[in-house]
């Protein structure tokens, strides 16, 4: 049963009936009071007297008190008015359209007033067909593309950014192979060059203990304090060729006693080279600048093998590595 807020009695807008609910501005005070109806503008239960006291305020005047089983699912209780953000348990209907903003009663009356605002249940009739409510559908349907867009592309960069990575590091290995192999090569032949040096000054060392064996012979031959005379003169005569024979082997001792000096020279024009190889390019999400998307590989090949050549052209047959020099 509705009863205007208007006054029709000495007592406004009486409801008879007592619902199962509880009067909320009663409970608020801590007191438990069956509630007569339900304020149809706040959509809020009451009981007669609180609806009184109610209706004192200005922007409550027009209030309606009706029996909860009368609202039917076509009024505006199903509209379900916003709370105020300032005033709290004021419902929101009014709309200024100057400063495109909605509030309640008192907010439109204290900020608004001479704005003519507008009931918000006026104008939300078959507000879905508006064109502004069309075109933020349409909007918003737009932004949710853009940002599923944008997520699908975060993924694929995401998968981009693992398989450069595998791929980057899949080089930088085969690199570090090509690196370690050239390396290696240069170390065999060190060890080489050291084995070749030692065999060469065992066999010399041998060859002197056998011409000192051979000299100190000759030496007896021809020593004054045991041989004299004639028997000087032949032990003399005879120990010729071996003096000459010895005396060659001297001389042939002392050039193959030369070594082959060995020194590690890195080439700097090679670390120059591998550092440049290393460098990354960040730019977007290209592959790092040592990785040619199409042609990386064969290009750290043909690097490698240029640089060999270079090296090879320098020093002859030690790679740029290895120099020997006959000191």
């Amino acid at each position: 049963m509705e009863v205007s807020g208007k006054k029709a009695s000495k007592v406004k807008n009486v409801v008879n009936a007592v619902t199962d609910k509880f009067c909320e501005p009663c409970r608020d005070t801590h007191v438990t009071t069956s509630a007569n109806g339900i304020c149809r503008e706040c959509k809020e239960y009451m009981c007669n007297t609180c609806f009184q006291h109610h209706l004192k305020a200005r922007q409550c005047r027009n209030h309606v008190l009706v029996n909860a089983g009368h609202l039917s699912a076509s009024s505006d209780r199903d509209e379900d008015f916003e709370k105020c953000r300032q005033q709290g348990k004021e419902a929101i209907k009014y709309y200024c359209r100057k400063h495109d903003v909605v509030g309640c009663g008192d907010c439109m009356i204290s900020g608004h007033g001479a704005c003519k605002p507008e009931f918000i249940k006026d104008l939300s009739e078959d507000f879905k067909e508006n064109d502004e409510f069309i075109n933020l559908v349409r909007k918003l349907k737009k932004m949710t593309s853009a940002i599923k867009d944008s997520e699908k592309k975060i993924q694929d960069h995401k998968r981009e950014v693992k398989s450069m990575h595998e791929f980057a590091i899949k080089e930088l290995r085969e690199f570090r192979t090509d690196i370690n192999e050239y390396l290696d090569k240069a170390e065999d032949e060190l060890n080489r060059l050291k084995f070749k040096n030692e065999s060469l000054l065992t066999k010399l060392e041998k060859d002197c203990k056998l011409l000192s064996t051979k000299l100190a012979e000759v030496k007896k031959e021809t020593n004054a304090e045991i041989y004299r005379g004639m028997s000087l003169f032949i032990h003399l005569v005879e120990c010729k060729p071996k003096v000459r024979d010895t005396e060659n082997a001297i001389a042939q001792l002392q050039v193959e006693s030369n070594i082959e000096k060995i020194t590690f020279v890195p080439d700097m024009r090679l670390l120059s080279t591998f550092a440049s190889k290393i460098s990354v390019n960040t730019t977007g999400f290209e592959v790092p600048a040592f990785v040619d998307t199409e042609q990386g590989s064969q290009k750290r090949s043909d690097s490698m093998a240029d640089q060999k050549s270079k090296n090879d052209r320098v020093t002859g047959k030690k790679k740029g590595i290895i120099k020997q020099r006959i000191l």
